[in-house]
């Protein structure tokens, strides 16, 4: 009997995934063709580009800058031999209806090409933050600050918003 009602159901599916796409394909070509928001981010594109958002925990995401290498006014601020700073600059919409923290060291990291990956660095102390709470429709507008080896390359910033997300991720 199970195995009836498995292909059962798998019959229906095919079914109604073919009357969905003999309907898109109806709705395609009586509509003109309209580009898509290139700000919109797409679940098979890969990691997303500057500009683009996305949301993650409750947080509409958008990478609005990359600096790298970054150089930091503060002469007390510089990367150890072999690494440089990299900064990005971030703006986060609370899409809740509650006040929510945000901390860069639990929700955010870079990872280069080998999968190797960095938490937040101590500097940049000198740009607007991005962490603390956010309340309800309102933003969040910072800068944070990695340090990586010089030699890294493929570097993706991963923004979590929560230590349970999976997160979303940009190429810097």
């Amino acid at each position: 009997i199970v195995v009836l009602l498995v292909i059962g159901a798998a019959i229906a599916g095919t079914a109604e995934e073919q009357d969905a796409q003999q309907s898109s394909t109806a709705n395609d070509q009586a509509a003109p063709a309209v580009d898509a928001d290139p700000s919109a981010a797409s679940d098979d594109a890969g990691p997303l580009t500057v500009g683009s958002t996305d949301d993650t925990s409750g947080f509409d995401v958008t990478l609005l800058q990359s600096v790298d290498p970054w150089t930091s006014t503060n002469q007390f601020e510089s990367p150890d031999a072999g690494n440089r700073f990299i900064a990005v600059e971030l703006d986060m919409v609370n899409t809740t209806d509650e006040i929510r923290p945000f901390s860069t060291l639990l929700g955010m990291e870079v990872i280069d090409s080998l999968g190797q990956r960095w938490n937040p660095a101590f500097a940049g102390f000198d740009l607007p933050q991005l962490d603390g709470e956010v309340g309800p429709g309102s933003n969040i507008r910072g800068w944070q600050v990695f340090e990586v080896p010089v030699d890294s390359t493929g570097l993706r910033l991963k923004v979590t918003g929560s230590l349970t997300a999976s997160g979303i991720e940009f190429q810097l």
